[in-house]
């Protein structure tokens, strides 16, 4: 498995946010919660990117 993103609730239900907005996920939290961590499965991504590549 492959950590890609956060998870919060919001007043507007949940929002999914990259990696690398980690700091951004956290202004979503109220005190003392922490934004969920957000998984893939590695060979489902890995076929997926193919894919993706295949069809540009």
């Amino acid at each position: 498995m492959k950590h890609i993103g956060w998870l919060v609730e919001t007043s507007e239900g949940p929002m999914l946010l990259l990696l690398s907005d980690h700091a951004e996920a956290l202004t979503y939290c109220e005190d003392g919660a922490r934004p969920v961590k957000l998984y893939v499965d590695e060979a489902e991504l890995a076929d997926h990117e193919a894919a993706q590549e295949d069809s540009a």
